[in-house]
């Protein structure tokens, strides 16, 4: 009942930050989306009531395949600049992992080449 996603970071992607993330994230969604039905509901509400609509689109953009879960979402209009926009992304994408936790459907996260 559990998902277990995997992502690699490749070098030659250098262009493409967060591919890691981007590969386990999008495969995670497609597992979801596989499921359907209530267990799709439940992810899609938890998701949106922990992350909120104000910041859905920070992980939409880094996690495309999010969008088919969450539904479109407005963009952010917060102006942040330097450390700020790095503590906005690492709080958003703490609370994404926590979201889509649930103690009947474990998330386990492979990183391999960090």
């Amino acid at each position: 009942n559990g998902y277990f996603v995997e992502g690699k970071f490749d070098q030659m992607q250098k262009a493409r930050p967060y591919s890691a993330f981007r590969t386990a994230f999008g495969d995670l969604c497609e597992m979801i989306l596989a499921r359907g039905g209530e267990t799709m509901t439940k992810i899609s509400n938890s998701i949106i009531r922990v992350v909120g609509k104000s910041v859905g689109s920070i992980t939409s953009e880094i996690i495309p395949n999010l969008v088919k879960i969450i539904g479109p979402q407005p963009p952010d209009s917060t102006n942040l600049v330097g450390h700020e926009v790095k503590n906005r992304f690492d709080y958003v994408m703490q609370t994404f992992v926590s979201a889509i936790s649930q103690p009947e459907h474990p998330v386990v996260i492979f990183l391999d080449d960090l």
